[in-house]
């Protein structure tokens, strides 16, 4: 049935695991967290250096009314004086179908300020944390033992004052009841006056293209060519290069 097929796969297709009626597989029982309602709904946080918190800013992705932020709610920064900051989100628990074939993914949209929005790309070392993002994946409600599945070094840890959609791969949790757990992490207590992460329009999905076409998830699935690259991973999950930002 029309109904069955939004939801099951078959092998109609060479070039892709065709999930009909289109070219990707909405979850059954899934959810998108828009915060557009003010409130961070049954999201968790975890605000380990108060008063830096996860809160429900006004301004969202796509001049939508609500994001998740991590910041000083009354500053707008993430600046907590003479001390770094930290803190989790944690999302509501969802099952990832019992696909057979096909790639389930996680997806937001990210606005990110730091530092880095000023600073030398050629000077960043992701071995040292400075104004980290990560997410992780928990399941069944152990958050101890989450698995980090995305960071934002790829990103030099800015997106230049433009959200981007990023996803991350959910094929090792099929089947498993998971949260998603974003952190950020300042690293230290200088140059901390921006806005930090805002994140939005959380949601779940699966791909039904082939292993072979899809080349990536997110942008840290892929190798920028040369030193003068960045790197993204496009909606049609192919690697895409382009120039490195100069301060």
């Amino acid at each position: 049935t029309e109904e069955g097929c939004t939801h099951h796969y078959d092998d109609s297709s060479a070039a892709k695991l065709n999930c009909c009626p289109a070219n990707g597989a909405p979850w059954l029982n899934s959810w998108t967290a828009t915060f557009d309602d003010g409130s961070l709904g049954a999201w968790q946080t975890e605000d380990e250096t108060l008063p830096i918190v996860w809160y429900a800013n006004s301004a969202g992705a796509d001049g939508s009314t609500g994001a998740a932020n991590f910041g000083d709610p009354t500053t707008g920064t993430y600046n907590n004086g003479d001390d770094p900051a930290s803190g989790l989100l944690i999302s509501p628990p969802i099952t990832v179908p019992p696909l057979t074939k096909g790639t389930p993914y996680a997806q937001f949209d990210l606005l990110l300020s730091t530092e880095w929005d000023v600073g030398d790309p050629n000077e960043f070392f992701p071995q040292f944390v400075v104004d980290d993002l990560t997410v992780a994946v928990a399941v069944d409600g152990y958050l101890a033992g989450a698995v980090q599945m995305w960071e934002s070094h790829y990103l030099f840890n800015t997106t230049q004052g433009e959200w981007i959609r990023t996803r991350l791969d959910l094929t090792d949790y099929i089947d498993q009841e998971v949260q998603l757990v974003f952190e950020f992490d300042t690293g230290d207590d200088n140059k901390n006056d921006y806005a930090g992460p805002m994140i939005d329009n959380v949601g779940f999905s699966t791909t039904c293209l082939t292993d072979n076409a899809v080349q990536c998830l997110y942008g840290g699935d892929c190798t920028p060519t040369d030193d003068c690259k960045v790197v993204a991973c496009s909606d049609d999950f192919k690697c895409v290069q382009s120039p490195k930002p100069t301060p």
